[in-house]
C-alpha cells in the first residue's frame, strides 16, 4: 500500500491491523472511547505511565536497545505495590485498588489543600 497509495475502506484498515475497531456512529465512538479510556483508568498507573515510556522509547531505538530497556523496566516492576494489589484482585476476583502517582491534594497543616490552591495562596498562577 505504501507502493500503491490504494485507499480502502474501515472494514479492511480492520483487517489489516491498521485501526482496532469500527464505529457506526459517532455516539457509539464516543461511548467505545470513553469504554476503552475507563479500562485504562483502572489499571494501575504506574504500569500504565511505564507502557507509555517504553513506547515513546522504542519507536527512536533499536529492537535490541528496545528489549533491554523493556526488561530493566519490566524487573523493576515486579515486586512493587501495584503488582501486589493486581495478584489480590486477581485471586479474589476483584478490582485493583491502586495508589494515585500524584495526589490531587495536598495537606497543608490540618487541611487538605488543591495543587491550584496552593498556588493561589503563594500568589502565583497556574498555566
Amino acid at each position: 500500500m505504501a507502493y500503491t497509495g490504494r485507499k480502502f475502506l474501515p472494514d479492511e484498515a480492520r483487517e489489516l491491523g491498521f485501526i482496532n475497531k469500527v464505529f457506526d456512529s459517532l455516539e457509539d465512538l464516543e461511548q467505545g472511547s470513553l469504554a476503552l479510556a475507563q479500562e485504562i483508568a483502572s489499571k494501575s498507573p504506574l504500569i500504565t505511565r511505564v507502557i507509555k515510556k517504553q513506547i515513546n522509547y522504542a519507536r527512536d531505538h533499536s529492537v535490541r536497545e528496545s528489549l533491554d530497556y523493556h526488561a530493566a523496566w519490566n524487573s523493576s516492576l515486579i515486586s512493587g505495590q501495584d503488582m501486589e494489589a493486581a495478584m489480590k484482585a486477581f485471586m479474589e476476583k476483584s478490582q485493583a485498588n491502586y495508589d494515585d502517582l500524584e495526589p490531587t491534594t495536598f495537606v497543608l497543616g490540618k487541611r487538605r489543600v488543591s495543587p491550584l490552591k496552593i498556588l493561589a495562596l503563594q500568589g502565583l498562577k497556574a498555566f
